[in-house]
């Protein structure tokens, strides 16, 4: 049976698929070290360097604020710490989300709770790492000085299979919920919605609307 023998011979010297992927991605990392010794890859690099000294100078004079973590690009993340309140932020596809509160989970991964959530067309958001912790900084703060009588809001996304799309929920909000075609979309419609009711009911009672 030639035919099948020669698909045999040709199925076996085909790596499987998770070697091509880990290939490409070497090769990804060979040229991104090639791009690092050319004269544009050293300029990056030395900007680079110059923010991150920046940023360093900066939260040097901020005894309420440290960042364990933070640079990566797809996803955009940073951890750590606001006046003792351990946070995490991340932004793709150019909306963000900040978690605070962080705890580790029964499968391993470290949550918050969802607090807040926009996206970078915000004017305060920044270009540079310094304007960044900034904002995070100061968005945390606003949220911690929020005081609706009812606590420190938080804000979940689940999938409906009834609407076939995301919902937001708040959780001192139970009546109200916002719905979207993604989950970046739902937070953001109802961290939003709940900012306005509290913005026109300051004393507001937790309870949702009636």
């Amino acid at each position: 049976m030639p035919d099948d023998d020669k698909t045999v011979r040709g199925a076996a010297s085909s790596p499987p698929s998770r070697w091509r992927s880990a290939e490409t991605f070497q090769q990804f990392l060979g040229h991104m070290e090639e791009f690092r010794r050319t004269p544009e890859g050293q300029q990056f690099e030395a900007a680079e360097q110059a923010a991150d000294a920046d940023l360093q100078a900066w939260l040097a004079d901020q005894p309420g604020i440290a960042m364990q973590r933070h640079g990566e690009r797809v996803p955009e993340q940073w951890q750590g710490q606001v006046d003792g309140r351990s946070f995490h932020f991340r932004e793709r596809g150019g909306e963000w989300a900040i978690e605070l509160d962080l705890q580790k989970q029964p499968d391993g991964s470290v949550r918050g709770r969802l607090i807040t959530a926009g996206t970078i067309a915000d004017e305060q958001y920044g270009q540079s790492p310094r304007q960044r912790a900034m904002f995070i900084a100061a968005t945390i703060r606003d949220h911690l000085q929020c005081d609706t009588g009812a606590g420190e809001l938080a804000y979940r996304v689940e999938w409906s299979p009834e609407d076939h799309e995301f919902v937001g929920l708040g959780a001192e909000y139970p009546s109200l919920s916002w719905l979207a075609p993604t989950e970046g979309e739902a937070l953001r419609g109802i961290v939003e919605l709940v900012q306005q009711i509290t913005a026109d009911k300051p004393d507001g009672d937790g309870g949702g609307l009636s």
